[in-house]
C-alpha cells in the first residue's frame, strides 16, 4: 500500500486523491495534526476510521479531535473509538460530539469505548436534524454494564440513560434512511410513557400520511426496565414510527442484577404481529397523535 511522509507544520499539503483515513494511535496531538492538515487540503474525504488509545486520551484531547473532525464536512462513514487513559471519565457530555453535528453528509457513525455519552431526548433531536441521510447509527457503549456515576460513593450505582421511547421520534421523521439504530433507552415502569405536551416540535400526528419509515434493527441498550402494563403501548410507538422494524435487540450483562428480555421479548413480539393485523396500529396512532414528548 502506497503511503507519504509529510510535515504536519506544512501549509501546503495536497491530498487530492485522499478519501479513506485509518488510524490507530496514542499520540492524540499527532491526530489532530494529521486531520487539521486534511482539512486545510483539497481533498474531499468520506470515510474516517480512528482508534484512540488509553495511555494519552483524556475527555479535553478527545474533544478537540471532534472539533478538527467537524471540520470536513464531506465525511460519509465515521467510526470513533477511544479508551480513555483516566479511567475516571466514563461518562461523557452531549457537547463532547456536538461538533460532528457539522458533519452532514454523515450516513454511518458509530461511537465505541469504554464510555457512555449522556444522551436525552434534547440530543436526539440534534442528531436527527444534523443526519438527514445516517443509514448506521451507533452510539451504545461497548461495556455498559462497567459504567458507574463518577458523582457516586458507591462503586455500582447507575448512571442511567435518559432516552425516553417516544424520544425517538426525530429519526422516523428526519432519518428516513436508517436502518440500523443502537441507542441507550431509559426505564419504562409505569404502564405509560412520558410525554411534555403538545407543543413540543415533534409529535406522532406528523407521522400521518408519510412514507413507511424503514428502519430494521434497534438495539434499547444494556438493560432497560421495562413494566410489564408498558409492553403494548412501547410497541405500539415503536411499531408507528417504525412499522417496518423486525428485530429488537437488548443486551443483557451477567452483572446487572435482574433482566427483563422476557418484557422486550413480548415488545418484539407484539411488532411482528402488527404485520398480522393484531396491533390496530391506525386506530391507536389515531387516539394518540394529539400526545408529543
Amino acid at each position: 500500500m502506497p503511503c507519504a511522509v509529510f510535515d504536519v507544520n506544512a501549509n501546503s499539503l495536497h491530498f487530492p486523491v485522499l478519501r479513506d483515513v485509518l488510524i490507530a494511535t496514542g499520540f492524540v496531538d499527532l491526530c489532530i495534526a494529521l486531520f487539521d492538515s486534511i482539512a486545510r487540503s483539497t481533498c474531499a474525504l468520506t470515510h474516517v476510521d480512528i482508534d484512540i488509545k488509553r495511555e494519552t486520551c483524556t475527555l479535553a484531547a478527545f474533544e478537540r479531535v471532534a472539533e478538527v473532525l467537524g471540520t470536513l464536512p464531506s465525511i460519509k462513514q465515521l467510526d470513533v473509538r477511544v479508551v480513555f487513559g483516566d479511567h475516571l471519565v466514563q461518562f461523557v457530555p452531549p457537547s463532547a460530539i456536538s461538533p460532528f453535528f457539522a458533519l452532514h453528509a454523515l450516513e454511518h457513525f458509530a461511537l465505541d469505548g469504554l464510555f457512555q455519552v449522556l444522551l436525552d431526548d434534547t440530543t436526539v433531536i440534534d442528531m436527527a436534524c444534523a443526519w438527514p441521510r445516517i443509514q448506521l447509527l451507533d452510539v451504545y457503549p461497548e461495556y455498559e454494564h462497567r459504567l458507574y456515576d463518577p458523582d457516586s460513593t458507591d462503586w455500582g450505582q447507575w448512571c442511567p440513560p435518559a432516552v425516553t421511547v417516544p424520544g425517538l421520534l426525530p429519526f422516523a421523521l428526519r432519518c428516513p434512511r436508517l436502518q440500523h439504530l443502537r441507542i441507550a433507552l431509559g426505564d419504562i415502569i409505569g404502564d405509560t410513557l412520558p410525554y411534555s405536551g403538545p407543543n413540543a416540535p415533534f409529535t406522532f400526528a406528523d407521522l400521518v400520511d408519510r412514507p413507511a419509515h424503514g428502519l430494521a434493527e434497534l438495539t434499547v441498550g444494556g438493560n432497560p426496565r421495562l413494566g410489564p402494563a408498558a409492553a403494548l403501548e412501547v410497541a405500539v410507538q415503536l411499531s408507528a414510527m417504525f412499522p417496518h422494524l423486525v428485530d429488537i435487540y437488548v443486551d443483557d450483562p451477567e452483572s446487572v442484577v435482574q433482566n427483563h428480555h422476557e418484557e422486550w421479548s413480548s415488545v418484539d413480539e407484539l411488532c411482528e404481529a402488527r404485520w398480522a393485523g393484531v396491533l390496530p396500529l391506525h386506530r391507536v396512532l389515531a387516539q394518540n397523535c394529539v400526545y408529543s414528548y
